[in-house]
């Protein structure tokens, strides 16, 4: 099979790319290539609860749809509803279930989709929550049941942060989707653009990838998506709250272990307050502070005295 960043080049001078799954996920990073195994085999084995757990903007949705088709078929009914406001008939409405917000589910809801689940052996359930399910099985007895005893498999879909090599891989199939569902000739990023991407911090994960490049191909009438069609010399693309540290001409690694050691010294060496600065978990910091081998104590001690003075 063509690698997809092929098909993206060749593309504009042989025409549009061919079809291609969108409801799945892209990417060539381990870790992702390890949630695909899950997925298979979770898919395979006909799993009727499943908890798909993430922050947002990662592609949980993505995967449901994805293990719909697997398990289903493309033809087969899905009823897609938000936890928060869970339809009165949920309990008999035909077809796979998937919730969005799980996380948002009163007691009352668990209680009517355990129902379903007790009274339709041939149903699946896919739960999407970017609550980790610990925290979820604590809210209520039927939270508990419901993502507890009842749930076969839960599939955690890693923070972009934790894949970065994704990033290139996810921004070309955005912008295959955007040129064929405006109907546009096919376009590719260049390679300028492409560094562009990879050097910035992304937040809102993939679903904020896929904003940008559809915002840049609209705005843009070449062939190619150059940096300036992206915009991000002068748009910052973050959150409010986030640290971000820009070192062009730096390697990914140095980038990380300058982000990593600055937010120790500015959180004086509190994990927690860091992986607030830095946008991602805790666990995912402490996963980078051992691979890196960063000092958390070093760093904290070269921290300056706020009340020394200038």
């Amino acid at each position: 099979m063509m690698d997809r960043s092929v098909i993206a080049l060749s593309s504009l001078e042989f025409g549009s790319a061919p079809a291609t799954d969108h409801a799945w996920l892209h990417g060539p990073s381990e870790s992702l290539a390890r949630l695909r195994r899950r997925s298979e085999a979770t898919a395979d084995a006909g799993c009727r609860v499943i908890v798909v757990t993430g922050p947002a903007g990662v592609g949980k949705r993505r995967l449901a749809r994805w293990i719909h088709q697997r398990m289903r078929g493309p033809l087969a009914p899905a009823l897609v509803v938000d936890g928060a406001a869970l339809p009165k008939d949920v309990a008999t409405a035909p077809g796979m279930l998937i919730v969005e917000n799980a996380h948002a589910l009163e007691a009352g809801a668990a209680q009517a989709i355990k129902e379903r689940i007790a009274q339709a052996k041939e149903t699946t359930v896919v739960l999407l929550s970017r609550t980790p399910l610990a925290t979820l099985r604590e809210r209520s007895l039927d939270h508990e049941q419901l993502f507890g005893r009842m749930t076969e498999a839960v599939l955690e879909v890693p923070d972009l942060s934790e894949r970065t090599q994704d990033i290139a891989a996810i921004a070309r199939v955005a912008l295959d989707e955007t040129c064929a569902r405006y109907g546009m000739p096919a376009r590719a990023l260049s390679p300028g653009a492409l560094a562009e991407l990879e050097r910035q911090s992304w937040p809102g994960n993939a679903r904020q990838i896929r904003g940008l490049l559809e915002q840049a191909a609209l705005g843009s009438t070449g062939r190619w998506i150059s940096p300036a069609d992206l915009g991000l010399a002068t748009k910052e693309v973050q959150a409010s709250g986030t640290l971000h540290v820009r070192l062009p001409g730096a390697s990914l690694r140095e980038i990380e272990i300058k982000a990593i050691t600055l937010a120790l010294e500015l959180a004086d060496g509190r994990i927690v307050r860091a992986a607030e600065l830095l946008g991602i978990t805790r666990h995912a910091l402490r996963r980078k502070i051992d691979k890196f081998g960063v000092n958390a104590r070093a760093a904290s001690a070269t921290a300056p005295d706020p009340d020394a003075s200038i």
